[in-house]
């Protein structure tokens, strides 16, 4: 597929007709604001070969803001393909902190579609490892979790390697950024319709200025704050 990532490194170890492959990726982990956005993209083997788009479909990051909406818009339209979207607000993120946010949310998606796709899938993630914590992630009976794990693979950058994480990382990002940017309307002195909460120089002096608000993620902005200032 010339304008985009192949499906076929996605698809290795499988038959066809045998299951699916679902990628996941997140947006906004490292945002002073907002929420994080994690999604799912699951997509047949059988059908791998037919998945050809006519845009670039890679790491989200790569992509400009036009050409990531116009992949965004191709893919949810993917004959049988599914997508999920899992979204932790700044309360949920405080509260764990924002790795496990990050394993709970893939858990969390990984256990539901294991059990919609009857366990019959390969899950492509998009870091280094999947880390578990008691009372934070979902857990399954241990017999359960040895067998799934085989057919969980982690990969830092995975969203530049796997089609299923790069079309993840995607949806994710146009998502998250249109979230952001309807937030900031709100809140404009916080320029989010253009930093979409990341910890740019005009979004830490405005924090400077202006102090944190509810939609602040308040651990994370300790280096930029003199006080309890809040909007």
């Amino acid at each position: 597929m010339k304008h985009q990532l192949s499906t076929r490194g996605d698809v290795e170890g499988f038959s066809l007709g045998s299951g699916w492959v679902v990628g996941l990726d997140e947006v906004g982990a490292g945002c002073l604001a907002g929420p994080l956005y994690v999604v799912a993209f699951a997509f047949p083997v059988e059908a791998a070969n037919e998945i050809q788009l006519p845009v670039r479909i890679t790491d989200s990051k790569k992509l400009n803001p036009e050409k990531r909406k116009e992949a965004a818009l191709l893919l949810r339209k993917i004959p049988g393909c599914i997508f999920k979207t899992l979204v932790f607000n700044v309360a949920e993120i405080e509260e764990v902190n924002i790795y496990w946010a990050r394993m709970k949310a893939f858990w969390s998606l990984i256990l539901d579609l294991d059990q919609q796709l009857a366990g019959k899938a390969q899950y492509i993630v998009d870091g280094p490892k999947l880390g578990k914590k008691h009372h934070v992630t979902p857990s399954i009976d241990a017999l359960e979790m040895i067998e799934l794990e085989k057919r969980i693979f982690a990969q830092s950058k995975a969203d530049s390697s796997f089609f299923a994480v790069a079309a993840a990382s995607i949806l994710a990002k146009v998502t998250r950024d249109d979230f952001m940017k309807e937030l900031g309307e709100s809140f404009s002195h916080y320029n989010w319709e253009k930093n979409k909460g990341y910890a740019t120089p005009d979004h830490i002096a405005a924090i400077r200025e202006h102090g944190i608000c509810p939609h602040h993620r308040k651990s994370f902005c300790g280096n930029f704050i003199s006080s309890e200032k809040t909007i």
